[in-house]
């Protein structure tokens, strides 16, 4: 007769078959990513207003196109006058500056 193998005789760690962790969806996991892309969306529109109106002007003529350029274009002119793109390009400036260091330092940045 063999002697038991280490494994034959041993129960398996008490709670193993229940410890495993269940995912459960989060009940508003679907909104929440929506508010987030949508303020971050509004947040760079707000921040960087040429680029709506440019992408706007980049695609094909049609209703939807010429009802988004008609409110996109009063806003960016608002924004412009309030200095907005200023702020944006000097902060774009100042983070190029810290993250890519001088600029003869022939950073690819």
């Amino acid at each position: 007769m063999r002697p038991p193998a280490p494994d034959d005789d041993v129960p398996p760690p008490s709670g193993l078959a229940i410890t495993i962790p269940v995912a459960r969806p989060r009940p508003h996991a679907l909104r929440q990513a929506a508010v987030t892309i949508y303020v971050t969306l509004l947040l760079l529109g707000l921040l960087i207003p040429g680029s709506i109106v440019g992408a706007l002007r980049e695609r094909p003529p049609g209703p939807v196109t010429d009802v988004a350029l008609a409110l996109a274009e009063p806003i960016h002119a608002g924004l412009e006058r309030l200095g907005v793109p200023a702020l944006y390009g000097a902060l774009k400036e100042r983070f190029r500056a810290v993250s890519c260091g001088a600029p003869d330092s022939g950073n690819p940045c």
